[in-house]
């Protein structure tokens, strides 16, 4: 069961105790370092309803929350997330630069990117805690390359070429990219010396671009596609379950939530930020449950019904679901398959429908069935053959 909170009372109680020097603050990072040691990155903005001054803040605390040291950062605000392979070693990624700390964030160091790339977006650290991980674009031909840091200072490559889409880190071992064409999994080396890409298998390319989220719980693929659909992949994204249905999950697909902000998971516990500061959780595992039986295709009534000779049947789709991966098939009242007419179906696409033409003059009278089938999405018609 899925459960919404509110996240806005927490933005209102930080900003509402810095009242009196008119801070507002934007929360972008924060890393566990120990039990009892850990750091949030924020941005924050002083005196903003009159001349707005911009900082980066630190907040760390090593004793468990009991006290917090706060670090204001004046050159480093806007930045998008951070990575920390120790308690003393970490780096915030910036629109054009890395800063980078050895003591803890007591002191910082300001490295541009390095020469030849537009961006290097950080990914993760690397299993052994030795290094960091990003992915760089190449200044001229826009390629994307895997790449390693020791320090967060000097980059180097990892793995040239790699293909465009959707990252999905699971660890510092393995990452999965979603792509247009394929899925592919990247293996990494525990202290990242070495990165094996491998096509998986082919894919449709909805889950390819930025309009939805991906994150692993556990060993399951999870993504929240734009629209609110959840679906989630026990083979690394080769195929898609789902939608996964709740009464809150029905409520963001039946909206079309849009506005999704950020999907991860610790362990089998999957966590949704969306909209404006609200936060939903579940649990997805090998036993989840809440799989829509239809909804995302529809099969319209068959015409005429009964009939003679020949039935057209126009099946339709919401665009989540690739008509590459529909089929259409007819059965008779024991289950036996008597018409496969997935490729007329997919041959015949206009839009997010299509309609075929089933000839029915070879069969016996009586009720057959057609079903259309999406990943694990069905729907089914009756079809009366009367002579």
């Amino acid at each position: 069961q899925w459960k919404q909170n509110d996240s806005s009372s927490w933005r209102q109680q930080d900003s509402g105790a810095q009242e009196s020097y008119s801070v507002n603050w934007k929360y972008y990072g924060a890393d566990k370092l120990s039990d009892r040691q850990m750091v949030i990155c924020a941005d924050s903005i002083s005196n903003a309803s009159t001349r707005p001054v911009y900082f980066g803040r630190l907040l760390r605390t090593d004793d468990g929350g009991a006290t917090w040291r706060v670090t204001k950062l004046e050159k480093f605000h806007s930045a998008s997330g951070a990575l920390w392979k120790s308690a003393m070693d970490g780096m915030i990624e910036r629109p054009s630069s890395y800063i980078s700390t050895s003591d803890g964030g007591m002191t910082w160091i300001k490295t541009p990117f390095p020469t030849g790339y537009e961006t290097v977006s950080r990914l993760c650290v690397t299993d052994d805690s030795t290094g960091y991980l990003g992915v760089g674009v190449r200044s001229g031909d826009g390629q994307t390359d895997l790449m390693r840091s020791s320090d967060g200072l000097e980059w180097s490559v990892l793995l040239a070429d790699i293909p465009k889409g959707r990252r999905v880190v699971k660890n510092g071992r393995f990452m999965l990219i979603l792509a247009r064409d394929a899925v592919y999994a990247v293996d990494i080396a525990a202290d990242g010396s070495w990165a094996k890409l491998t096509r998986r298998c082919d894919s449709d390319g909805i889950d390819a671009g930025d309009d939805g989220l991906s994150c692993f719980a556990n060993d399951i693929l999870v993504t929240m596609r734009s629209g609110g659909s959840m679906m989630m992949s026990m083979d690394s994204g080769c195929s898609m379950i789902g939608r996964l249905r709740d009464p809150l999950l029905d409520y963001l697909h039946v909206n079309r939530m849009s506005v999704l902000n950020r999907l991860f998971a610790l362990n089998d516990v999957v966590y949704l930020a969306f909209g404006k500061g609200q936060i939903a959780k579940g649990y997805v595992n090998a036993t989840t449950t809440g799989i829509e039986d239809h909804g995302d295709i529809l099969t319209n009534p068959p015409y005429p019904n009964p009939a003679r000779n020949r039935v057209s049947i126009r099946v339709g789709w919401f665009v989540t679901v690739a008509p590459s991966v529909i089929t259409l098939k007819v059965y008779n009242s024991l289950g036996q398959e008597v018409r496969d007419l997935t490729a007329e179906l997919r041959s015949r696409v206009d839009g997010l429908s299509s309609t075929v033409t089933i000839d029915i003059s070879d069969l016996p009278p009586g009720v057959y069935y057609a079903v259309t089938r999406a990943g694990r999405d069905l729907s089914t018609q009756q079809i009366m053959v009367q002579r």
